[in-house]
């Protein structure tokens, strides 16, 4: 809301996934795991990498792999993206919010703009246009060196899923109709449904036959997509998405 009474252009910026800290040899990128990570990669494939397991000196087991793309979704990869993107904004002088620290701000031509972020995903807004572009542009020369800048521009943007639409005049509409129509997509015939909050929601059959593994994987990643969903536009599930959070790890066919 803030934006639209503001008349604030508005940008989105997604960065190249951010790697984990890697090591580089003649441009080649390098990854190295251990311990628990590296005795899973043994078990997958045991014959093809058992031969490339060395050992520190207190017995830890070690792989190192070269890397065909860049490594995501580590939460040592977002912290470090974090560090990286917030000191580079300090430099450009902006200001971390005290409360919220993926927020920036700063006083451009005596407006405000503002950064938000999400891991690498980036929402830039000022009244001006050419600040944004501006800014985009430092963006790109210290972030897309690797890859190029994905941006996204207009009055009607894709953010984390959600659509958020600033084409009526000092009004900002936000919706996620996509996302729930990809959900209703995912899901199998026989678990589709009017509405999360069954008539026995809250009514637990210990005799219930359980979900196979396959399918409680699924009512797991929905329960996960659901909660997002809810604490985002769909306010009304709240109440049934939190108890179904308490049936993910031994889902049933009530649930």
């Amino acid at each position: 809301m803030h934006n639209r009474r503001k008349r604030r252009k508005v940008r989105n910026c997604d960065r190249h996934p951010w790697c984990i800290p890697t090591c580089r040899y003649g441009g080649r990128i390098s990854y190295g795991t251990g311990g628990n990570y590296c005795q899973v990669d043994r078990q997958a494939r045991s014959q093809l990498y058992r031969k490339y397991i060395w050992h520190t000196q207190k017995g830890k087991p070690m792989l190192y792999v070269q890397l065909k793309k860049a490594l995501y979704g580590t939460l040592q990869a977002a912290l470090l993206f974090w560090k990286l993107l917030s000191t580079t904004l300090q430099e450009w002088d902006f200001t971390i919010n005290r409360y919220d620290q993926c927020v920036a701000n700063k006083t451009i031509n005596g407006k405000q703009c503002t950064i938000i972020w999400h891991i690498d995903y980036l929402k830039i807004s000022h009244v001006d246009k050419k600040v944004v572009e501006d800014i985009l542009k430092r963006l790109s020369t210290k972030f897309g060196q690797d890859a190029p800048l994905t941006t996204c521009r207009g009055k009607i943007l894709d953010y984390l899923g959600v659509k958020i639409d600033y084409r009526r005049k000092g009004k900002v509409t936000f919706s996620m109709e996509n996302y729930i129509k990809q959900m209703l997509e995912d899901l199998p015939y026989d678990m589709e449904g009017t509405t999360p909050a069954a008539c026995h929601l809250f009514n637990v059959n210990d005799g219930a036959k359980k979900l196979e593994e396959k399918k409680a994987q699924l009512f797991h990643h929905m329960v996960a997509k659901l909660l997002y969903l809810c604490c985002r536009t769909q306010q009304d599930i709240q109440t049934a998405v939190a108890f179904l959070c308490t049936r993910v790890k031994s889902p049933d066919v009530d649930d």
